[in-house]
């Protein structure tokens, strides 16, 4: 248990400049791939202890939950996010959250409809990274349903969208888009999954995304 002046100390310290629901989303993820998941999932939980409108970081433990495979634990979490509100970049996050947390579970037609949500409400608020995420998450789901051309046209309607200062964004759907040509026999699936994997270790989120191009690449 975290001691009260530990709590205290943690909730003084201030957001880091220029943080946002995508970079939140980020984090937990690297926390879980790299053991950090006690100081970080901490130093959010004394931010929601001190402010419990913290909308950043509830989608952080929201986050990490998913991350733990906890479905029903996110489901709520996530839908707590939406039910205050529905309109704003934390809530586009929470739509992907959800859509991915009933990947496998849920028919991919309805996973597909939250992240065409997600996807309309990115492009209403203007995020180009957060539009070119649910662009491409929402080609990937429609690959699920057998619609390989038109996911890959989403994919490469999502690269083009990515800002380039987040070179990891490109790299994902990259490498995204080299499983889908192999699945269609596409012959430059293989460039685009050594595309994607350059960007990655560029970004440092390699071993996030070595297994899918080794995937695509050896089919």
């Amino acid at each position: 248990m975290i001691s009260a002046l530990r709590v205290l100390a943690l909730a003084l310290a201030l957001a880091p400049s220029g943080e946002d629901p995508r970079s939140i989303v980020r984090a937990a993820a690297r926390a879980i791939e790299g053991d950090s998941v006690a100081r970080v999932e901490g130093r959010w939980s004394a931010r929601v202890a001190s402010n419990p409108r913290d909308r950043l970081a509830r989608l952080g433990l929201a986050s990490l939950t998913r991350f733990r495979n906890d479905t029903t634990r996110t489901r709520r979490e996530l839908g707590a996010l939406l039910s205050e509100r529905s309109d704003d970049l934390v809530a586009v996050y929470a739509r992907l959250g959800l859509a991915w947390n009933g990947f496998g579970r849920q028919p991919f037609d309805t996973t597909l409809a939250v992240a065409r949500v997600a996807l309309d409400q990115a492009r209403a608020l203007g995020d180009s990274a957060a539009t070119a995420e649910a662009l491409g998450m929402a080609g990937f789901l429609g690959s699920r349903l057998g619609s390989y051309g038109p996911a890959l046209d989403s994919l490469a309607a999502a690269e083009r969208l990515v800002p380039a200062n987040l070179p990891e964004l490109r790299g994902q759907i990259l490498c995204t888009a080299a499983q889908m040509m192999s699945l269609a026999g596409r012959p430059d699936a293989r460039a685009f999954g050594n595309r994607g994997l350059a960007l990655a270790k560029q970004a440092r989120d390699a071993r996030t995304l070595t297994d899918r191009v080794v995937d695509a690449i050896s089919m």
